[in-house]
C-alpha cells in the first residue's frame, strides 16, 4: 500500500502533515502547532491510528520549552 502522506518534525515545527501522492508536487495540508512554537520535537512515530511525538528542552538547534511525548489520534 502506497502512503500518501508524509508526518514531518523538525525541531520547532513540531508536527506537519504533507501530501506526497504527487512526488513533484508534495504539499502542507495540516500542521499541529505553530511551526515557530518554542516547543521542540525531537522525533515521532506512528501506528494504526496515532501519532507519538517527542519532546525536548533543548536550547540548541531550536529553542525547547518542554519535554515529554504526547499521543494524538491521526
Amino acid at each position: 500500500m502506497k502512503r500518501k502522506r508524509a508526518y514531518l518534525s523538525a525541531g520547532g515545527s513540531e508536527l506537519q502533515i504533507v501530501d506526497v501522492s504527487t512526488p513533484a508536487r508534495p504539499r502542507p495540508v495540516a500542521q499541529y502547532r505553530d511551526p515557530k512554537g518554542k516547543v521542540g520535537v525531537w522525533g515521532l512515530t506512528l501506528d494504526a491510528d496515532r501519532v507519538y511525538l517527542a519532546y525536548v528542552t533543548a536550547v540548541i538547534p531550536f529553542a525547547g520549552t518542554w519535554a515529554g511525548v504526547k499521543a494524538m489520534g491521526r
